[in-house]
């Protein structure tokens, strides 16, 4: 298991970007999203050590981290979380006992 990105929520996601290039995170995939039945705009930076960082329009704050874990991992990882999680094909969204969302992702090439 290893870490994939931590989503950062961000009031102004030009800014955003701007700010976080300062620690040499660089934009990768700007594309906008489907969440709850709405549209929100992501951009994904990368850093060249291969760290992750995914800014996220909206109000400030942590939004969730993501991990990336091989398929046996992921079904323990399942099968031992609260059922109200939400699952799409090889990804899942859990919350920690604080309310923390961290979104587990199976990598079949792990």
């Amino acid at each position: 298991m290893k870490l994939r990105h931590i989503g950062i929520v961000v009031n102004d996601l030009k800014e955003g970007v701007k700010w976080y290039e300062r620690f040499n995170y660089y934009p990768f995939i700007w594309e906008s999203v489907l969440i709850n039945g709405g549209s929100v705009e992501i951009c994904k930076m990368y850093h060249k050590d291969g760290s992750c960082i995914e800014l996220i329009d909206g109000s400030t704050g942590v939004n969730h981290m993501s991990i990336t874990c091989n398929q046996l991992e992921f079904e323990y990882l399942k099968e031992n979380n609260d059922a109200n999680m939400f699952e799409k094909e090889g990804v899942a969204y859990i919350r920690d006992p604080w309310g923390n969302v961290i979104e587990i992702v199976m990598d079949r090439g792990f």
